[in-house]
C-alpha cells in the first residue's frame, strides 16, 4: 500500500548568500542531520522513462534497506539578491524498501517543479532522541538519509543545518550558564557535540564547520558560518536579543519547527 501526502510549508529567510555544504565540515549538525553525498557512495540518475532515482552505497543502504520507509522529496525556491533558498513544500510516499540494495525513486507527487531535496525516514525506535523529522508534529519516524539532488538543494541544506545547530545550542544554554563545575562550552560539548568553540569576543567568527560561543554572565553570542563564510548568529547582550536567523525571528509554532528538514 502506498500512502501519498502533500505538505506545503512556505518559508522566508534572512538575506544570506549560500554555497554547497561539505561532508568534511559541520560536525555539530552531522550528529543530527544525516546528509549523504557522492563521498558516501550516493548517486542520482534518470532511467529510460525519465524517472529520477537515488542509488546508495552498501553502508548507507544498510540504514534503510528492508524497512518500511517514508520517501519524501521537496522543491526548493531560489530567492533574489543572495537570499537564502526556501522550501516549496514536499511530497511523501510510504512503502517497504527492498532488502537487496536497489534504486530508490524520487517522489514528486505530480509537481511541475523539479525536486531538490529528498529524505528517507523509518520508524522511530524509542527511546530515540533527538529524532529529526521531516516537519513539525511528525514523531513516528526519524529521517535516516538526506540527499541533495541539485545545487539549490545543497544550499538549502547548508542553511538548515546551521539553523539547527544554533537552535540546539540556544535551547541548551539555560541549562549550562549557571553551572560552575565546567565552562559552558565544555558542558555543551558533552550534551550536543565536540565542535563547539569558545569565542574571544561576541563578534568573533568560529572556524568553518564549528559553532562559536561567547559568554559573559547572562550575555551570550552564538555564531555558525555558512559555506561561503557568511555568519548566522543569535545574541543576547545587555537585555537585547538579536539574530539574523529567520526561524528565530519568526519563532516556533505548532506547524513549524527549526529542528526539522522541511520546517
Amino acid at each position: 500500500m502506498v500512502l501519498t501526502l502533500r505538505r506545503l510549508a512556505l518559508l522566508t529567510f534572512a538575506a544570506l548568500a549560500l554555497a554547497a555544504p561539505s561532508a568534511a565540515e559541520a560536525a555539530v549538525a552531522d550528529r543530527y542531520v544525516p546528509f549523504f553525498d557522492a563521498a558516501d557512495g550516493v548517486t542520482t540518475g534518470r532511467d529510460s522513462h525519465g524517472g529520477t532515482f537515488m542509488r546508495f552505497g552498501p553502508k548507507v543502504y544498510r540504514r534503510i534497506g528492508g524497512k518500511a520507509a517514508e520517501v519524501a522529496c521537496g522543491s526548493i525556491i531560489a530567492r533574489p539578491n543572495g537570499a537564502t533558498p526556501v522550501s516549496g513544500g514536499y511530497t511523501a510516499s510510504v512503502f517497504k524498501l527492498p532488502r537487496k540494495r536497489s534504486r530508490v525513486y524520487v517522489v514528486d507527487g505530480g509537481s511541475t517543479r523539479p525536486m531538490d531535496v529528498c529524505t528517507i525516514a523509518t520508524k522511530r525506535i524509542r527511546p530515540e532522541y533527538p529524532c529529526l523529522p521531516n516537519a513539525a508534529g511528525e514523531s513516528a519516524r526519524c529521517v535516516r538519509v538526506i540527499v541533495a539532488l541539485t545545487d539549490l538543494g545543497r544550499a538549502y541544506l547548508d542553511a538548515r543545518s546551521r539553523a539547527i545547530e544554533l537552535f540546539l545550542i540556544k535551547s541548551e544554554l539555560r541549562f549550562v550558564l549557571d553551572q560552575t563545575d565546567k565552562t559552558p562550552v565544555d558542558r555543551l560539548r558533552g550534551r550536543i557535540g565536540r565542535d563547539i568553540v569558545a569565542l574571544p569576543e561576541p563578534d568573533a567568527l568560529p572556524p568553518a564547520g564549528q559553532v562559536g560561543l561567547w559568554v559573559d554572565g547572562e550575555n551570550y553570542s552564538l555564531t555558525a558560518l555558512l559555506q561561503d563564510g557568511r555568519p548566522l548568529f543569535a545574541r543576547f547582550r545587555n537585555g537585547v536579543y538579536s539574530t539574523n536567523v529567520h526561524e528565530f525571528i519568526r519563532d516556533e509554532d505548532p506547524d513549524h519547527t527549526t529542528f526539522s528538514v522541511f520546517l
